[in-house]
């Protein structure tokens, strides 16, 4: 499930199934926290940003048949990561 604001275009909040296809395998099965999305515009600085502040990469910057580049870290107090831009923010 996305939710979105009709006057928010570029927030969006995402919610998905823990045994999901679409959510990352290394996150899988057994709850332990929250998964936190954003899209940005330039997911490569993020990544490089967090990594530079102590988050682990736990899966790099990749490209996604349905457009979008995600990055999946986990911060130092670990809380789960999902940072991606459309294909065309790139």
């Amino acid at each position: 499930m996305i939710l979105t604001h009709a006057r928010m275009p570029g927030l969006e909040l995402g919610v998905r199934d823990r045994d999901s296809e679409m959510t990352p395998q290394v996150v899988r099965g057994a709850p332990g926290g929250v998964t936190v999305a954003f899209v940005v515009e330039d997911v490569e600085w993020v990544a490089a940003r967090a990594a530079v502040l102590g988050a682990d990469i736990l899966e790099p910057t990749t490209v996604m048949p349905y457009g979008q580049r995600p990055v999946l870290l986990r911060d130092p107090v670990g809380t789960v990561l999902h940072v991606s831009a459309c294909m065309n923010s790139v």
